[in-house]
């Protein structure tokens, strides 16, 4: 039988990519609020990259960011695992896909 560790499981449950597992692990790792140059300088990504992989996770609701400072008139933001937060989400939308996953095998083996 196959195994998996949490971050293929987080991958397959969200489909990130591999750009967006890194940064992710990276964050969850860092434990506190990184910018997108401290990750693109870290995991050695283009900014620009880093920055759609950022975008892709924040709308997968896996991360949040924080306004540090204004810069030329541009915002400033520090990206960062609300813990409890994320614990909870994942747990929730893994309960959901194994239930789903369930429903789709027990269709198929009741129809023959």
């Amino acid at each position: 039988m196959m195994s998996l560790d949490f971050n293929d499981v987080l991958t397959m449950l969200y489909g990130l990519s591999w750009v967006e597992r890194q940064t992710l692990e990276f964050i969850l790792k860092e434990g506190k609020p990184v910018t997108a140059s401290k990750l693109s300088e870290t995991l050695k990504v283009d900014k620009a990259v880093i920055s759609r992989a950022l975008n892709n996770l924040l709308r997968k609701g896996l991360i949040k960011r924080t306004r540090i400072k204004e810069k030329d008139k541009r915002s400033l933001f520090a990206y960062y695992v609300d813990d409890k937060e994320f614990k909870n989400k994942v747990w929730e939308d893994t309960e959901r896909f194994l239930e789903s996953i369930k429903t789709s095998v027990q269709s198929y083996l009741s129809n023959p």
